[in-house]
């Protein structure tokens, strides 16, 4: 992962190191589980281990450890990723509604100042989709976390990234900042929206288990982050059905928006057919394309704006953005 990420521009922006990142529990019940789940990664080749000590103040009954997983700033990653788009001659509008998609040959679509756009292909990747002639949504659930953040005295950090599903899920991490010490950033009290769940003592709650481990924590940002899985848990990339043939989709990552991102790029019909076509002298993309992708393994995610592209702009690399 380390040396395949690291020679790309945006990449070098965001990149921030790597860590070992665990999954940890501390009910014993669930010791078996995580031995199960750190034979299973080793057989798939990652470098896993089960065991009982972490970085973490306080003790765990086992935890699933995985070496050397890249840590990315993900606001640095993504204007990386903007400027290398714009040096390649693309064009980012934000602020810019698509309202209509015509799925002809080329694609048109039509903006809420009434501009109209043409592109050889359209990549609807907007959390939700927001043309869905074939429902997608209703395959779709939705689930929100909250996340704190703050600074930390370097000798704090607990030196990795870890999460639990317990106690309404617990996701520990910490980031570099400029005077030396790191941010802390946790995140958890998952729930789904739209089921009267009182906010406000859900952060107090997270704010309180935090300052309970890292004495002295002040809350210095607060966020929730809103994400939606794939009711068979993958994500769901290729031609949106019931649009044509030039038209594609990416939604379902389920918080795993920057590897996913990655997956798009490197998996998406016209992404794949840049490639093979390279070779060929041809931007002809195939007539197959993947209908979902496999399960991904690093970072989280947020929505990202429909977007166009021409044939060339699908011949150049793309990378994509991610958040803590």
């Amino acid at each position: 992962m380390r040396g395949r990420f690291v020679g790309d521009a945006p990449c070098r922006d965001g990149y921030t190191g790597v860590r070992p990142a665990y999954t940890y529990g501390r009910d014993p019940d669930g010791v078996g589980a995580l031995r199960a789940e750190a034979g299973a990664a080793r057989a798939a080749g990652l470098d896993a281990s089960f065991v009982t000590a972490t970085g973490l103040p306080f003790p765990v009954a086992g935890a699933v450890k995985v070496e050397d997983q890249a840590q990315f700033h993900p606001l640095k990653y993504l204007r990386g990723l903007a400027a290398d788009i714009v040096a390649r001659g693309g064009s980012i509008h934000e602020g810019t509604r698509v309202t209509t998609l015509d799925d002809g040959d080329p694609c048109r679509l039509t903006t809420d100042s009434g501009a109209t756009v043409s592109a050889r292909h359209v990549v609807v990747a907007t959390h939700h989709p927001v043309f869905d002639h074939a429902l997608l949504a209703a395959r779709l659930t939705q689930h929100r976390d909250l996340v704190i953040a703050g600074p930390l005295p370097a000798g704090l950090d607990p030196h990795g990234m870890y999460v639990t599903e317990e106690g309404g899920k617990r996701s520990v991490r910490t980031a570099p900042l400029d005077n030396g010490s790191r941010l802390l950033i946790v995140t958890g009290e998952a729930f789904t929206p739209g089921e009267g769940e009182d906010t406000e003592a859900g952060y107090a709650r997270l704010q309180a288990w935090t300052g309970q481990h890292f004495p002295g924590f002040t809350v210095t940002h607060r966020w929730a982050a809103q994400d939606n899985s794939v009711t068979d848990t993958l994500p769901l990339i290729g031609r949106l059905p019931g649009s044509g043939q030039n038209v594609y989709v990416a939604t379902g990552f389920a918080g795993w928006g920057m590897t996913g991102g990655v997956l798009l790029r490197r998996s998406s019909p016209p992404s794949s057919a840049a490639r093979s076509n390279r070779a060929r002298g041809s931007t002809t993309p195939p007539d197959s394309a993947p209908r979902c992708a496999p399960p991904q393994s690093s970072s989280r995610p947020s929505g990202t704006p429909a977007s166009t592209s021409s044939r060339t702009t699908w011949t150049r690399s793309a990378k994509a953005p991610t958040d803590p």
